[in-house]
């Protein structure tokens, strides 16, 4: 399959967007810099509205609808492999540096959270467990012959239903975004609509409404990363403003390649980040906006770094790639 440029782009932008407002996080939640709570809080808000619903369309935009239930089963194999085994060995490595991280480490993790971790995911890692279980459901109700019109109607619906499942997680997250993962699945299918001025304008106004009411409403307005249903249509409408915007963006190979190699960045960057704040905490660094430049540019610059190196290790191609370096192999056999 013919990658489609502008879609790597868009990976790569929101990756990096990621990366950034889990370096401001860290800062936020470790409660070391109270005079910039607000302008934290504002960062957060804005980048949580829109980041993992961007990256769930962009996903369901590529999704291709098995056939038959023989490809639906070998589709899925695949992303077993290709989304699980990252997730387990990546689950690992976190609770394993948070456990080594001590009193700076916030929100720790324990051993036994290992075990729970298709139930309860471990921290970031979610997104890999959710995507996977949300290939599985749609692939299903689309060989089961369910309308497009009436699957995104039930997927809104469990999206309802999800603001109300405190346990398990992974069923909370899976009810949340397979609405945004089968939205951008449609913006392909049905290309022009969400291109008109007036679906930009009034997804601009959904936003706008949305933002403002939660924050009117007080409490943790800036939250905006969490199942609530007033944030259900804003973080869709993101989807149309994000998908516009990200096809007008010019295209360079540099985005493009780290758009390829977004996931392996996904893995690393929340790990590293962490490590990267408290050594230089620990060595005396405590400006606030000089350590937010350098942990975030040295989180990058290794994040890439990795991401070349994994280009050329058949070991980390099996870390980070496990079905792309089975693939390979077999090809020789």
């Amino acid at each position: 399959m013919n990658r489609i440029e502008w879609v790597d782009v868009a990976k790569g932008w929101t990756i990096l967007m990621v990366l950034l407002v889990h370096v401001l996080e860290g800062f936020y939640k470790t409660g070391a810099y109270p005079e910039q709570i607000i302008l934290l809080k504002s960062l957060m808000a804005g980048l949580f509205l829109f980041i993992m619903p961007i990256f769930f369309a962009l996903s369901g935009y590529l999704y291709r609808v098995p056939r038959t239930w023989v490809a639906w089963r070998l589709q899925m194999q695949k992303k077993m492999i290709a989304l699980m085994g990252p997730s387990i060995i990546f689950t690992v490595i976190y609770v394993g540096l948070q456990q080594m991280g001590g009193k700076n480490v916030h929100n720790e993790y324990q051993w036994s959270d290992v075990l729970l971790m298709f139930v309860h995911p471990v921290g970031y890692l979610w997104f890999l467990e959710t995507l996977f279980i949300i290939f599985a459901l749609v692939g299903v109700l689309s060989l089961l012959k369910f309308p497009t019109s009436w699957q995104m109607l039930l997927y809104l619906a469990l999206a309802v239903v999800g603001n109300f499942i405190l346990t398990p997680l992974i069923l909370q997250e899976v009810c949340w975004w397979t609405s945004a993962f089968y939205l951008g699945y449609l913006m392909r299918q049905q290309k022009h609509w969400w291109q008109q001025t007036w679906v930009v304008g009034g997804a601009i106004l959904v936003i706008v409404v949305g933002m403002l009411w939660r924050y009117v409403q007080g409490g943790n307005w800036f939250e905006t990363n969490i199942p609530v249903l007033d944030l259900l249509l804003p973080k869709l409408a993101t989807i149309i403003i994000g998908f516009n915007v990200f096809q007008k963006i010019k295209e360079s190979n540099y985005w493009v390649r780290v758009g390829q190699a977004s996931l392996t960045i996904y893995l690393v960057h929340a790990p590293v980040a962490s490590m990267v704040r408290i050594g230089l905490m620990q060595l005396g660094l405590h400006n606030f906006w000089l350590l937010l430049a350098v942990v975030s540019w040295v989180t990058w610059q290794i994040s890439i770094w990795i991401v070349q190196a994994t280009d050329q290790s058949a070991s980390l191609e099996l870390i980070f790639y496990p079905y792309q370096w089975w693939q390979k192999r077999h090809a020789r056999t």
